[in-house]
């Protein structure tokens, strides 16, 4: 499944033909525009689903959070206690670190 896009589509269109070459894989390409998608990515409803992030700010969370089995964007339904507890950890230390910086100021 990919967003209506052109580059999108020859993205998906290759990836599909490497599969085909490489695995024998058959894979039907689905086109939704940006509303049908990101409603299908949050139900669940794909099995493989083509997506890009870009960091809201210059911190590794913008991307570690994503995985975390709460975040609405998790859209693969990740779920792993263990990383869910680092993610934590380590935001709780940065945030821990902030308040001490801002202290000794």
């Amino acid at each position: 499944m990919y967003n209506n896009s052109e580059n999108n589509k020859k993205g998906a269109t290759a990836i599909a033909s490497m599969w085909k070459r490489k695995l024998g894989a058959e894979i039907t390409l689905i086109n939704q525009k940006w509303k049908t998608y990101t409603e299908s990515g949050n139900a669940g409803h794909f099995n493989v689903l083509g997506a890009a992030r870009i960091a809201e700010y210059n911190e590794p969370s913008s991307f570690l959070n994503v995985m975390t089995s709460s975040n609405a964007g998790n859209w693969a339904k990740f779920k792993n206690n263990d990383y869910d507890e680092m993610v934590a950890s380590a935001m709780m230390e940065k945030i821990v670190k902030i308040v001490i910086d801002f202290i000794i100021e």
